[in-house]
């Protein structure tokens, strides 16, 4: 008998913005709006009066864009 080899590789991929949208379209497609989780900006026990959610509001839009 001979002597066999093997040799494993592992491939690590990723979509873009595209593929990802494809994807949740798909999902939409085969089974309906399904609601997604959203960051919530301060614990349901803090309030914030409307002064500090617009800065907050101005630091978020601020960082959206850089990204």
């Amino acid at each position: 008998m001979g002597c066999l080899e093997a040799e494993t590789h592992k491939l690590k991929i990723g979509l873009n913005w595209v593929g990802k949208a494809f994807v949740d379209l798909e999902e939409f497609y085969r089974s309906g709006l399904a609601p997604k989780e959203h960051e919530i900006p301060y614990r349901e026990g803090d309030t914030m009066d409307d002064e500090e959610y617009d800065e907050w509001a101005f630091q978020r839009a601020l960082e959206r864009d850089e990204s």
